[in-house]
């Protein structure tokens, strides 16, 4: 999704999350949410519209048949059939000379949807299936775009369409700001600094290369956490409570805690339906190897079937089994712990996401091994990055202790105005606004 169309998501969130809670009425609030959903995906590309449409009523009788215990078994089947298929169809087609356009959000809806599905084969969570709750569920924008990836929670407030407060405007207001500042002033400008040293790594010294390796994972976090703080922010202005997908990653002490923070929908919606029902099936060794590491396989080619992808969750896997059968961990501080878990696993790994061909990778790795050193990396652009990164970082951890969102809040309008004018003359005075960097987690 490129940034320009960032300007049709807030517009058509704010005119709609106003509507939505002026109305008294539900009809009229549920209205309001489909409407302004095929809108945005409409503005995007209107084939998507027909195409979800569509999706939405297969999935809507799908999920009629399984609720009915004498075919579910079959249904379940078939749904697992269309979407799983459906899915990988388009991510092939992509990336053939067939030419199609990925839809946007498809990784995302199709999990969501499978969720509800096999939720209701286990006959949890959802007791009186109705269309439009399952509409809204299917097509709300802000986090079918690029996650949280939602189960049956979300389906609920649907059905209950609850009416917003003040304390969750301020608390939606001021993470949809906290996430466009994370595009446009970090990962915006990260994308500024590193792309040109990935493009054209032949002809830059190893110093800036390994500087690029370090930076790229804080690059795809926060143009990733972005739109999951926006997401976050977004459901709140409807008073809707949405998943949260990130928990400060970086700071963890091995790969095993890092997917407990990292893209945390993700993670839990491949241990529920994934890793257990292989683990509870599996025998001796099998019950622990084989789980993690299909797993972590499909973790991979979930984001794009290509080889590149399928390794790095394959390394993933097996780092967590490697670390999960460890009975003594090491011996060493926590500190160095989280330094050694970035550097040597988390960083390197992440390398295998920036390349689409392992020529490319070699090639630069090759650059990389020259060792030549006539860098100009270290100047006043990476230092403003760096401040950056450490005052979100900070204000992250410190919001995370205290809630600051919620103190603010308590000051009253005056303060949290200024706040607000404050926080949006900093973003136009330092965000990269030039339009050439897409969000990268919507592709896949």
């Amino acid at each position: 999704m490129q940034d320009r169309y960032l300007l049709y998501y807030l517009l058509i969130l704010f005119i709609s999350s106003l509507v939505y809670n002026l109305s008294g009425r539900i009809l009229v609030k549920r209205i309001v949410i489909i409407a302004s959903s095929l809108l945005f995906f409409a503005i995007l590309n209107s084939t998507y519209v027909i195409l979800f449409l569509l999706q939405i009523l297969l999935n809507y009788f799908l999920a009629k048949k399984i609720s009915n215990q004498k075919s579910k078994k079959d249904f379940l089947f078939l749904s697992l059939i269309i979407n799983v298929g459906s899915l990988a169809l388009f991510k092939i087609a992509t990336q053939t000379q067939i030419g199609w356009i990925l839809p946007i959000g498809i990784s995302y809806y199709t999990l969501q949807v499978l969720a509800f599905h096999l939720d209701l084969y286990r006959s949890e969570s959802v007791s009186n299936l109705r269309f439009w709750p399952f509409v809204q569920f299917h097509l709300f924008f802000p986090n079918i775009v690029a996650g949280p990836i939602e189960r049956t929670n979300l389906y609920k407030q649907f059905v209950e369409c609850p009416t917003n407060t003040t304390k969750n405007f301020y608390r939606g207001m001021t993470l949809i700001l906290f996430g466009i500042a994370k595009k446009f002033i970090v990962a915006n400008f990260l994308a500024k600094l590193l792309d040109p040293l990935f493009v054209n790594h032949g002809q830059v010294d190893s110093i800036s290369l390994l500087g690029a390796i370090l930076l790229y994972p804080f690059q795809l976090f926060y143009d990733f956490s972005s739109l999951a703080d926006m997401a976050i922010g977004a459901g709140l202005l409807f008073g809707i409570k949405i998943s949260l997908n990130f928990n400060r990653p970086f700071y963890s002490q091995n790969m095993i805690e890092f997917w407990q923070k990292w893209h945390i929908t993700l993670s839990t919606w491949v241990r529920d339906y994934i890793y257990m029902p292989l683990g509870i099936s599996s025998i001796g060794m099998a019950s622990r190897y084989l789980p993690i590491i299909l797993s972590f396989g499909i973790i991979g080619i979930w984001h794009n079937l290509n080889l590149n992808f399928l390794i790095y969750g394959l390394l993933h896997g097996h780092i967590i089994y490697f670390q999960s059968s460890m009975k003594r961990p090491f011996n060493v501080s926590p500190l160095f712990k989280t330094i050694f878990n970035y550097f040597f696993f988390i960083s390197t790994t992440f390398l295998l996401m920036r390349f689409s061909t392992f020529q490319e990778i070699f090639s630069f790795l090759y650059s990389l091994l020259k060792f030549e050193v006539h860098s100009s990396f270290f100047n006043l652009n990476l230092a403003k990055i760096l401040i950056f990164i450490l005052i979100f970082e900070l204000v992250e951890k410190v919001n995370d202790e205290k809630d600051l969102v919620s103190k603010l809040y308590q000051k009253g309008y005056f303060v949290s105005l200024t706040f607000f004018a404050a926080f949006i003359n900093l973003l136009l005075f330092f965000g990269e606004f030039s339009g050439q960097f897409e969000f990268i987690y919507p592709g896949y």
